[in-house]
């Protein structure tokens, strides 16, 4: 839904300002925010900056209740947004920091690009989010001094069970190797099987 300027430039085109980007994000927010207050308080709304397909423009809105979630997506879907339809669906996800860019969300940049299959959420200025919401960013996106990017709670969050040691390159290949052994075998023994009985 959200079309960035960036995204929209072609080759040799000037790319417009870092403010030009900005206001239009705002407008997008703003827009969005207004039309799906309508259906009811929203928690939180989020907006993707990836450029990998799947994720591309992606807008996530939280509501407090699920009846405003609906009519939220019956009130959007078959309407058109800059000339593209929106498809809106309802997602069983309610805590994204799970889904976001740990890298992004902690320095600002990430090492994949903006092709990243973690969300990459673009955020609204402070000031601006205090006008819209009446209050502060929760905390999840606390902006870090100096860095200019996004730093979540001090939860621990990482998934490995405590003394997991993380393998080698060398490691990771001989596993992979043993599985395609392994892979190769299951067919030719499938394909043996199978010459076995036709016969």
């Amino acid at each position: 839904m959200y079309q960035s300027p960036l995204q929209q430039c072609r080759p040799g085109d000037p790319l417009p300002s870092a403010d030009e980007v900005e206001d239009t994000f705002e407008d997008f927010y703003e827009d969005v925010l207004e039309e799906l207050g309508k259906q009811g308080k929203i928690d939180y709304l989020h907006v993707c900056d990836n450029l990998a397909a799947h994720l591309c423009g992606n807008v996530y809105a939280c509501f407090r209740e699920e009846e405003a979630a609906s009519g939220a997506l019956a009130a959007l879907n078959g309407r058109y947004y800059l000339g593209r339809p929106i498809v809106a669906e309802l997602s069983p996800v309610t805590n994204f920091s799970e889904a976001c860019c740990r890298e992004f969300m902690e320095t600002g940049r990430c090492s994949r690009g903006t092709m990243c299959n973690f969300l990459h959420l673009k955020m609204v200025g402070k000031r601006l989010y205090r006008e819209l919401h009446g209050r502060e960013r929760p905390s999840l996106y606390s902006r870090r001094g100096g860095g200019g990017g996004y730093q979540r709670g001090r939860r621990n969050r990482s998934r490995s069970p405590a003394g997991y040691r993380e393998e080698t390159d060398e490691e990771r290949r001989a596993k992979i190797a043993r599985w395609n052994r392994e892979r190769r075998e299951q067919k030719r023994r499938e394909a043996e099987e199978a010459a076995v009985g036709g016969a």
